[in-house]
């Protein structure tokens, strides 16, 4: 009777990134970008390397974190990452947060700032200055006066 033989992690991941398809992927829910998101918040700070699209139209991300590469890849909802919470947990992680679109945390719009609100939001937000006089505040452009 032959002894089975476990695949180890790099080896796996070798064979899927050597012909990688959509089969490859995993949908990933909104709560689990959200579990993402919050390890992203906690994590160091990763670093984008590089990036692209493939030929069959699946996005990658090459992420340095903490001294090693991942090569992430996704399709809309559809993601793989190497790395082991992504495969042992089946959980998003930091790596593939990462590459969620920055949008403001208010409004959802595009963002420059990660986890932060966008300048409309902040001005919308910020105290005004006492008026002393009794005319009501009034909005020009995106400035109130």
């Amino acid at each position: 009777m032959d002894t089975p033989t476990f695949e180890t992690l790099e080896n796996r991941t070798a064979e899927i990134l050597s012909h990688f398809s959509y089969f490859d992927l995993r949908e990933l829910s909104d709560e689990d970008f959200g579990r993402g998101l919050e390890r992203l918040k906690v994590s160091k700070p990763l670093k984008i390397i590089e990036c692209g699209i493939s030929e069959n139209f699946i996005d990658w991300w090459r992420i340095e974190s903490d001294g090693e590469i991942y090569e992430v890849r996704r399709f809309m909802n559809f993601s793989f990452c190497p790395c082991e919470d992504f495969n042992y947990r089946k959980i998003a992680c930091k790596h593939i947060a990462l590459t969620e679109p920055i949008t403001c945390i208010r409004c959802g719009k595009p963002n420059t700032v990660r986890f932060e609100m966008c300048n409309n939001c902040t001005m919308d937000t910020a105290p005004m200055v006492r008026n002393y006089n009794d005319s009501p505040s009034e909005r020009r452009g995106g400035c109130r006066i």
